[in-house]
Order: structure tokens, then C-alpha cells, then sequence
């Protein structure tokens, strides 16, 4: 058991490293579009560099839409079948506690893409 416990704690803290890396590389990827964009018109070369990141953060943007479309499926989904007659206060809380998570990543996916316009 204690082999389980520890194998579990150094995958999370590998987890937590890859998702600390990631902020540090999209935040350095960021910070050369936004070098790229001021430089872009000293530097006809640079505008074909800065379409490249304009591609690739519309498509970030599109994944992030349609993550964001798909839970909004989902949460109406929940609501439909807690309207349902049939069932228990154990499953309507079930429903309302899945609705609230979907609610939630729903609204921190719409923070992400605001984020990125900017």
C-alpha cells in the first residue's frame, strides 16, 4: 500500500510540474507574439511569423469553443433529466452537483478563451 501512495505522490508532483511548464511556455509564447506584432511592421519577414501565431491561437480559440459547446450539451443534458419525474432526492442532488461542475469548467473555459483574445 505504502508503495501505491508513494507512486501516486510522484505522479502528481510530475503532473504538477508538466502543468507548471505548460503556463511557463504558453506565457513565453505570448510574450514572442507579442514581440513578433510590435516588430511586425519595422520587418516585412515577420508578418508571415505573426499569421503563424494568429493560426495558432484561432485554432486554441476553436478547440476551447467547442470544449465549451460540448459541456453546454452536457449541462442541458443533466437539467433535462433532473426535470425527470421518476427520480430520487439522492439523484437530484447527483444532477444538480453535475450541473454545478459543468457550470463551473464551462465558466473557467470561457476565462481561458476571453484570456487569449486579449
Amino acid at each position: 500500500m505504502k508503495d501505491l501512495v508513494s507512486e501516486l505522490i510522484a505522479k502528481e508532483k510530475k503532473a504538477e510540474h508538466l502543468d507548471d511548464e505548460i503556463v511557463r511556455q504558453r506565457k513565453k509564447l505570448r510574450e514572442m507574439f507579442n514581440n513578433v506584432k510590435e516588430n511586425e511592421s519595422k520587418n516585412p519577414f515577420l508578418q508571415d511569423v505573426l499569421g503563424g501565431y494568429v493560426e495558432h491561437f484561432d485554432d486554441i480559440k476553436n478547440e476551447r469553443e467547442r470544449q465549451y459547446d460540448a459541456l453546454d450539451v452536457l449541462a442541458k443534458h443533466v437539467e433535462k433529466i433532473n426535470e425527470e419525474d421518476d427520480l430520487t432526492d439522492t439523484m437530484i442532488n447527483e444532477c444538480k452537483s453535475d450541473k454545478h461542475q459543468l457550470v463551473r469548467e464551462m465558466e473557467r473555459i470561457r476565462n481561458i478563451i476571453n484570456k487569449n483574445i486579449d
